[in-house]
């Protein structure tokens, strides 16, 4: 069942950048995952899922948000008997991806005893390339808000999937709820201007 609860919809969602014609800067964006091809298919529901490609279809109402939508996609890189990790890439389907980094499903039992389900991921938002430049100008906006629009994004995506797993659980006999996020968004430019320079360990401002 993972295609269709990891899939959703978000009404009214409130982009970071400013859109043209949209004095709201809202609309109502959509997402989908499928296995790329049929052997995909076959692969992801087959006892070891490795190597399997998801394409993530996604989209958002109006003109202009809708020109912004960009695919993406991810191949199961490492799968155990308790979890199973995707990677981002890029296909000639898709071409560019909104993200890099890796996520990680998987089912663990807790300290009271119960199962728990969860996600983990480390990602970078990666701006697709018509997005930069002049394009990126005539919208009137810049590389941080656009950034800032996808790790919302996703954040949607996420926060989808917990309601929806939650809801099919306790609509099948069982008792599930949704656990408080742990997440953290870091600069990445400050990350960078660290690793580069020459300070020693014992120089770095740890704040």
């Amino acid at each position: 069942n993972f295609t269709s609860l990891a899939s959703g919809t978000k009404e009214n969602f409130q982009f970071s950048c400013d859109v043209p014609f949209n004095s709201n800067n809202t609309a109502n964006i959509w997402w989908k995952f499928k296995p790329l091809t049929s052997n995909d298919n076959r692969l992801f529901t087959s006892g070891n899922p490795k190597t399997a490609i998801l394409l993530i279809n996604a989209g958002a109402s109006g003109f202009v948000s809708g020109k912004t939508a960009d695919k993406g996609a991810v191949i199961v890189s490492n799968f155990t008997n308790n979890n199973w990790t995707v990677s981002t890439i890029e296909t000639p389907a898709t071409g560019t991806q909104p993200f890099s980094g890796n996520r990680q499903w998987g089912w663990l039992t807790n300290q009271n005893g119960n199962l728990e389900l969860f996600t983990r991921a480390v990602d970078v938002a990666r701006i697709a390339d018509i997005f930069i430049g002049e394009v990126v100008e005539w919208l009137g906006s810049n590389i941080p808000c656009q950034q800032d629009t996808y790790y919302n994004i996703a954040e949607a995506n996420w926060k989808n999937l917990q309601q929806k797993i939650a809801q099919w659980v306790n609509s099948n006999g069982g008792q599930a709820r949704v656990v408080p996020k742990t997440a953290a968004r870091i600069d990445k430019q400050k990350i960078e201007r660290l690793l580069t320079s020459n300070q020693t360990i014992n120089q770095i401002d740890c704040e």
